[in-house]
């Protein structure tokens, strides 16, 4: 649990004053208006956990209800935010609050649902209604990789969809085609930004997590066109430092395994490309690469 420093728990000049020393001295960090946090404390959390310790300030130094929503509701979630998190956290409120937006709390008046959740002693709005909010309004290979992540934790497409709302309201055109887009086979982050550049550069989709069997056994790739014979990998590098993916191998060893891997894959005839988050994020370079590598049907046109 964060050591949250209020300055009105700290009555008198003195007092307040001295917070304000120590926070000169490195000692403590300003999180928001009145609210301080151990520079200790500061310094081991991640920038997901700077930003919900800033959400929990902006709560306490409030003293009001909020529900926190958007990009803060899916830093609470869990859910993956390729493009990183905004400087100041955000909250639905009612529609006609005429909500104030400040240098750290972003309201969005667009009503609060009667379903929330809590997490981690935030009140947040639930899983189906966050990647919709956040579709919204963010980029959409942003919303894609939230909405990808957030269907593996749903029953369904159905409970995006009941978020949706009238076609009248702000962005409910935007977040409609991020629902019918979203697939929860996308394997990771890197994979969803590859699909959302894919789909705006107009190639034409391919199949998710195919199954290849040799001698050895089954292999599942990223990405699969067999009209093409081709196969697309992300290769996020992150993965050969993750324990999960490493499974008790050393970096240089996981990178020996997929080689041979890929080496597998090439025997039984496709051709494999590879590529980072760069080009992952750039649907001209994504799609010149793919063109090299053999998907030669491609149009602008989205899926």
């Amino acid at each position: 649990m964060l050591e949250l420093i209020l300055t009105r728990d700290h009555p008198g000049a003195h007092a307040r004053a001295e917070l304000a020393r120590a926070a000169r001295q490195g000692e403590l960090v300003r999180v928001c208006e009145g609210v301080y946090l151990p520079a200790s404390d500061w310094a081991g959390l991640d920038d997901r956990g700077r930003h919900l310790a800033a959400a929990h300030a902006a709560q306490r130094s409030r003293q009001r209800r909020l529900v926190f929503s958007h990009w803060t509701a899916a830093a609470a979630w869990g859910l993956p935010l390729i493009e990183g998190l905004p400087p100041r956290v955000h909250a639905v409120a009612p529609r006609s609050s005429g909500g104030r937006t400040d240098d750290h709390l972003v309201r969005h008046c667009v009503g609060v649902p009667e379903q929330t959740a809590e997490i981690e002693g935030l009140e947040v709005t639930s899983l189906a209604r966050t990647v919709v909010d956040l579709a919204r309004v963010a980029r959409f290979a942003t919303a894609v990789a939230a909405a990808d992540a957030g269907l593996v934790r749903l029953s369904s497409r159905d409970e995006l969809a009941a978020e949706l709302g009238p076609s009248g309201l702000r962005g409910v055109g935007r977040a409609r085609r991020v629902v019918e887009f979203a697939d929860p086979r996308s394997g990771s982050p890197g994979e969803s930004l590859s699909r959302a550049s894919m789909s705006v550069a107009g190639v034409p989709a391919p199949e998710l997590q195919h199954a290849f069997r040799d001698r050895e056994g089954r292999m599942v790739v990223d990405f699969w066109w067999p009209r093409f014979g081709v196969v697309g990998e992300f290769d996020g590098a992150v993965k050969y430092d993750d324990p999960v993916f490493l499974a008790g191998r050393s970096p240089q060893q996981a990178l020996l395994d997929e080689k041979a891997r890929e080496d597998r894959i090439r025997a039984l005839g496709p051709t494999v490309t590879r590529w980072r988050w760069d080009v992952a994020g750039s649907p001209a370079r994504l799609r010149a690469q793919l063109i090299a590598a053999g998907v030669r049907d491609v149009r602008y046109r989205t899926w």
